[in-house]
């Protein structure tokens, strides 16, 4: 595994280094599987955001004009691609009732999420 900064290991991404992609994988897995489990999704919607926010990498490696902020990048990317309605329905409906009992920290916003018919299924 490369031990290199985040720069030099986006460069060589650019140059079609395959270890370096691994690295950057590696370095930055964890973390981008945490933001989606932290914000109540489960371990296959986790997969689809660390997927999703893996291949746009992929695809935008050219367009980030500051490689040594390939963190923070990532770390927005996942935080959206969390915050994205998922395959099920319910799952917006389910971050917007957690989203506005956080935010409100009422009992009728917690009454909101318990009576909803999906709640335990967040």
């Amino acid at each position: 595994m490369i031990e290199a900064s985040d720069a030099a290991l986006v460069r060589a991404c650019r140059r079609g280094n395959e270890e370096a992609w691994e690295a950057l994988v590696h370095r930055y897995q964890r973390f981008v599987h945490s933001i989606p489990r932290r914000a109540g999704l489960d371990d296959d919607a986790a997969a689809d955001v660390f997927q999703e926010v893996f291949a746009a990498l992929v695809q935008g490696l050219d367009k980030i004009d500051d490689p040594d902020r390939v963190g923070a990048w990532i770390l927005t990317t996942a935080k959206r691609a969390t915050w994205r309605p998922r395959k099920c329905p319910m799952s917006i409906h389910c971050r917007t009732a957690f989203w506005w009992a956080w935010k409100s920290s009422t009992r009728s916003a917690r009454r909101w999420m318990g009576s909803t018919s999906d709640a335990g299924n967040c």
